[in-house]
Parts: C-alpha cells; structure tokens; sequence
C-alpha cells in the first residue's frame, strides 16, 4: 500500500511506503523540506534543525597495539569460552 500526500506547494509530492523505516526516512526528508522553505520564505530566521544533525565520530587507520590481546590473554579467553555450559564447547 503507498500513500501520497502533499506538503506546502502541490509540486512537491512525498510517497510512503509501508516499510517502516522507509516511511520515517521520509517523513524526516518532509519535515525536512518544510523547514527549509519556510526559511527560504521568512518563517523562520535560521533552519531549526541544523544543530540537531549528527556526524559519525572519525575512524582510526591503525589499530593500538594497547587494545590488541596478548596470545596468552587470547588463551585463556578461549579456555574461560570453552568452559561455559550450553555453546561454550562449541564456540
């Protein structure tokens, strides 16, 4: 089932579909599309979801040898592994 609705202008037409995170994708683009012409036409002095937007933190190239297990940690995590009832022995 896709709905269309209409927001502000009729040119500007969204399609929903039923797919849940589909449909808040695009709710947000709309909610989005708002503010800005809302901005564009004097509703609004500054878009007022731009402090909101998130960004995800910089990865690093190169793992830290700090955070890496020894092979004797390595060991005896496996041995503590395979000691635990249930999967244990099969992990």
């Amino acid at each position: 089932m896709t709905y269309e609705y209409f927001v502000g202008e009729p040119d500007v037409r969204y399609r929903i579909a039923d797919d849940p995170l589909g449909m808040a994708i695009r709710r947000s683009r709309a909610v989005n599309e708002v503010f800005g012409t809302a901005v564009e036409r004097g509703y609004f002095s500054h878009h007022p979801l731009n402090g909101l937007r998130w960004s995800a933190p910089e990865v690093a190239d190169e793992v830290d040898p700090d955070c890496v297990p020894n092979p004797a940690q390595v060991a005896r995590l496996l041995a503590a592994v395979r000691a635990l009832p249930g999967r244990g022995p099969h992990l």
